[in-house]
């Protein structure tokens, strides 16, 4: 009864709509907050099973970014990667960018965004790492 008391409540505050930052365009497989509707919904067998077949869908969704990490190596070049607050919780979805997008990424700017799902980690939250992320 207490998950189904959280979405309720989720949905009449709008955050689980066709509308907002749990949106995704109609041609979409899966929005963040199916995700999280899931996760409250699901057991943790159901849900293990549910995440595999995610991993390499498309998605198109939008956010706002918090940050965008480097992480420098001793023998490569240096990684980067955004993280984008989705549907309030910080950071939700996690991308690998190029340094040139790195550089014209603006912290607290929303963005719409596209990339396959790479991970979905579900330990105490869900985090989504996302590959071959494009920006708009």
């Amino acid at each position: 009864m207490r998950r189904h008391s959280i979405y309720l409540l989720a949905a009449l505050l709008g955050l689980i709509t066709t509308g907002g930052l749990f949106a995704a365009h109609a041609q979409d497989a899966v929005t963040y907050g199916q995700i999280l509707k899931n996760r409250w919904e699901m057991t943790d067998a159901q849900f293990a099973e549910y995440q595999k077949g995610l991993i390499g869908q498309q998605v198109r969704w939008s956010g706002k970014l918090s940050d965008v990490t480097a992480d420098a190596r001793w023998f490569s070049d240096t990684s980067y990667t955004a993280r984008i607050i989705v549907a309030g919780y910080e950071p939700s979805v996690f991308c690998a960018v190029s340094s040139e997008v790195a550089q014209r990424l603006q912290k607290n700017a929303t963005y719409a965004f596209s990339g396959n799902i790479m991970e979905i980690d579900s330990f105490l939250r869900i985090f989504v790492t996302l590959k071959d992320v494009t920006f708009e």
